[in-house]
């Protein structure tokens, strides 16, 4: 309250002109004057300084080494909110806001100058009694009981008169509310500020000592009770995420120092209301990331499209595509297709808020619509006997007119031609025009929710590949520069250099040339998207689906919606198919061509050994013979399709020499039929057998892997089977989708609101993709069963030690008597 009573000087020194400039909303003339005002003012500077995480900055508001005489600024405000404590309740129910904003920023500053984290501060902080002050809070600060009940009723008196009297204890019985979950908020934030990077159990100790923990319980299952039948609130200020939020901050503060109660007292009070800890669990991830070459616990609040049943609940397999040899090649293509899957949820999650949101949610319903429609109406084609024009016009002559010669049994045609067939065409013309809707709903789908992650995706790579280009010129331009620079010609600025001299005339120039790079830029992006858009053969796909369906309208042609067929080539089985052919179709055009030369040398030998024996005009000239053979010796029988028929030979002077050359023929053919039809095809199947068993080997080895081994860490199953067991570690400690939510968490979380560990591996993640705050073959689980080895074999080394002190001294007494009994003697 000093800083508001210097404040009050200042104010009142200049009357009415003074007022007006003081603090924030004081603008008008004769306002009374309020110290609290102006002392929260003072924290939320104070709260700035520590915004980024700057120990410097944090340090300075605890101790000033330049100063004779050093305030402790952390102890004043702790000191400050003791004493709003006992009228803190009181001033939330008469709406005295600048009372309980002092509050609130004050333990929120309090929690920004912790985080980072900050040892000192931590260490300082937890010895002012300020457990003691948030559990007061705790067992003082509730909400309204009865919310939505007929007996709800307001508990001060609101003098709006914009408001109906009808719903003023509703309105002001939220904004009490609000109050109250954003104080109780902040002090959860700066308990949990004390647990950040903690790496002994000092203060966690302490905590679990001194806090009350059944009144945070019960401040968690009010949360949930209120969550549950949030629909009977009122519309005011208070919101239900807010609510959830404090309770999720509740939740993560006990699953946070229960890690270091050896008793179980905090799982025990868990415990005792089931439905609420189930309620939040479901909606809290844990990752532990590695920072300094330590490990640190880092709860967080799962997106609510990633909850379970969400719109994101779903395996993500794309993640595990990944080396799995090379620890650090698997680490980084792992972040890079979480970055990857981040960015498109991001985009995705913009497009759910909107009136478009179905051509995110429901885009494989509606591929599988086009799918199974197209199967429709192609059944129906087929069962109603449907023919092309020409075909059908050709029938109909047929049907009306008896044919040429009339003499043509024309009941049971006349009958499908007048009676089914026009039947047929206008349902499959109806089916079209459907068809045709739901192309167009798709190709809308995906160039509205797809097309642009395509496009972001080129640009990003285009720009990399500039960047790289920039950095080499620039590294290959500062080794030219002189190195005798003068350091204090330039301040470097969060990477950007800043010139101390005059601005001269020629910057005027220089703006012109970076209009202009800017301008050839965006053409030069422009470009790079247009070009991936069209040779992506996503988009490709998309563009003939869309055509497909234009086509059979337009051209009243149901055959092209032939092309909705193919969507069965991207279902996982037939994917199967076609990558065990794509993978090795160099080998199989090989063996074609192999196959090719074979049927061309033995056409050859044909036309020059056994010409008579060729069938009559079929193998009259190179031409001809080449597609004779083309077109029917690759066939059932071989080169016997191109030879005429002819009797077997009489006795064996005949098959040798006699005319048709029996014996020869029938080698010849052979042979053809040997190299060619037998094992020239069994190679061919050979080769794709032989993928199938490559790509079912490469799939049970990545899954053998997942069995056998951590994904984000890569320890090994055994050592984690004989602590918490694999299973539990891959699912609660080391869960890789809990990661890709957590990415998605901070890329939707507001930087200035980022505690010290989230900022930490945000500016790891982007844009350098750095993949060393994963642990790496270490978990807490694991190291704390070996911190109880290692005290287990502390232990036993000392009493070994004891031991043979103990045996040393009674050899050393046996000795002091042997001498006193001989100097007896």
């Amino acid at each position: 309250e000093g800083g508001g009573g210097r404040g009050g000087r200042g104010g009142g020194g200049g009357g009415g002109d003074r007022r007006r400039s003081s603090v924030g909303g004081l603008r008008e003339e004769n306002v009374k004057f309020d110290p609290h005002l102006y002392t929260t003012e003072a924290i939320k500077m104070m709260r700035r300084l520590c915004t980024g995480q700057h120990r410097a900055l944090q340090d300075i508001l605890r101790v000033q080494k330049l100063n004779r005489e050093t305030v402790d600024l952390l102890n004043d405000v702790y000191r400050y909110m003791t004493a709003l404590e006992p009228g803190l309740k009181k001033a939330i129910e008469a709406g005295d806001e600048s009372i309980v904003e002092g509050a609130i920023r004050g333990w929120l500053m309090l929690a920004d100058a912790m985080q980072g984290p900050n040892f000192d501060n931590q260490s300082s902080l937890s010895k002012t009694g300020i457990f003691d002050l948030a559990d007061r809070i705790y067992s003082k600060i509730r909400y309204t009981a009865e919310r939505g009940g007929p007996a709800r009723k307001a508990v001060v008196k609101f003098k709006n008169s914009s408001i109906h009297p009808e719903e003023r204890s509703f309105e002001v019985l939220d904004q009490v509310d609000d109050q109250r979950c954003r104080l109780k908020t902040a002090v959860t934030t700066c308990l949990s500020s004390f647990l950040e990077g903690v790496q002994d159990d000092a203060i966690p100790q302490q905590m679990i000592m001194t806090a009350q923990w059944t009144n945070i319980m019960s401040q968690m299952v009010q949360c949930y009770e209120m969550a549950i039948g949030f629909e009977l609130l009122s519309v005011g200020t208070l919101k239900k995420d807010s609510v959830i939020q404090e309770g999720l901050g509740y939740y993560a503060l006990m699953r946070n120092v229960s890690s270091f109660d050896d008793n179980n007292s905090i799982d025990r009070v868990l415990s005792t209301h089931k439905r609420a800890e189930a309620y939040f669990k479901a909606r809290t991830g844990y990752v532990e990331i590695s920072r300094n070459d330590k490990l640190e616990r880092l709860f967080f609040r799962l997106p609510d499209n990633c909850v379970v049943g969400g719109p994101l609940d779903k395996p993500f397999s794309e993640m595990y595509e990944t080396e799995r040899e090379d620890a650090d090649k698997k680490n980084k293509e792992y972040l890079e297709h979480m970055v990857r899957l981040v960015d498109r949820e991001r985009f995705h999650a913009g497009i759910r808020e909107s009136f478009l949101a179905f051509t995110v949610n429901q885009w494989d319903r509606l591929c599988s619509l086009t799918f199974w429609w197209g199967v429709f109406l192609h059944c129906v084609l087929i069962l109603g006997g449907y023919m092309i024009p020409d075909q059908e016009n050709e029938a109909a002559a047929l049907v009306e007119f008896g044919g040429d010669d009339g003499d043509h049994d024309v009941g049971i045609g006349f009958t499908f031609m007048f009676g089914v067939l026009p039947y047929t065409n206008l349902c499959a013309q109806y089916m079209c025009y459907i068809y045709l809707g739901l192309c167009v709903l798709r190709a809308l789908s995906f160039f509205w929710a797809e097309s642009p992650l395509i496009a972001m995706e080129s640009v990003s790579a285009a720009e990399e590949g500039e960047e790289d280009d920039d950095d080499g010129k620039e590294s290959a331009s500062q080794e030219e520069e002189d190195d005798g620079e003068d350091d204090d010609e330039a301040l470097l600025i969060r990477g950007y250099v800043v010139s101390k001299d005059a601005p001269s005339v020629l910057d005027q120039d220089d703006d012109d040339e970076d209009i202009a790079k800017k301008a050839q830029g965006a053409v030069a992006r422009a470009r790079t998207t247009v070009w991936a858009l069209a040779t992506s053969p996503k988009v490709v796909y998309e563009v003939l689906f869309l055509l497909s369906g234009i086509l059979s309208v337009v051209l009243d042609q149901p055959l092209f919606s032939v092309f909705s067929l193919f969507e069965l080539c991207f279902w996982s089985g037939s994917k199967t198919v076609i990558d065990a052919i794509r993978f090795n179709l160099g080998k199989m055009m090989q063996t074609m061509l192999l196959g090719l030369l074979t049927m061309y040398v033995w056409m050859i030998l044909g036309m020059v050994l056994l010409r008579k024996q060729h069938n009559d005009e079929m193998c009259n000239n190179m031409f001809q013979c080449f597609m004779a053979y083309l077109y029917l010796s690759i066939r059932d029988n071989g080169v016997k399709e191109v030879l005429r028929e002819f009797d077997p030979p009489r006795n064996i002077v005949e098959a040798f020499i006699g005319q048709d050359l029996f014996i020869l023929a029938i080698f010849w053919d052979i042979t053809y039929w040997l190299l060619f039809i037998l094992i020239l095809v069994a190679i061919i199947t050979g080769i794709v057998i032989d993928a199938f068993g490559g790509m079912r080997e490469a799939k049970e080895a990545d899954e053998s892997d997942l069995k056998a081994n951590c994904f984000v860490c890569n320890l090994a199953r055994f050592p984690l089977d004989q602590t918490v067991g694999f299973d539990h570690h891959v699912r609660a400690e080391h869960n890789p989708r809990w990661y890709l939510f957590f990415l998605m968490y901070l890329r939707g979380k507001a930087e200035t609101q980022m505690t010290g560990q989230e900022r930490y591996v945000f500016d790891r993640v982007w844009p350098s993709l750095d993949y060393r705050w994963l642990p790496r073959e270490t978990t807490f689980s694991v190291r704390e069963e070996d911190s109880q080895e290692d005290v287990i074999q502390t232990v036993h080394s000392q009493v070994n030690n004891v031991e043979s002190k103990v045996e040393q001294l009674a050899s050393a007494i046996a000795r002091i008597e042997d001498h006193l009994e001989k100097a007896r003697q």
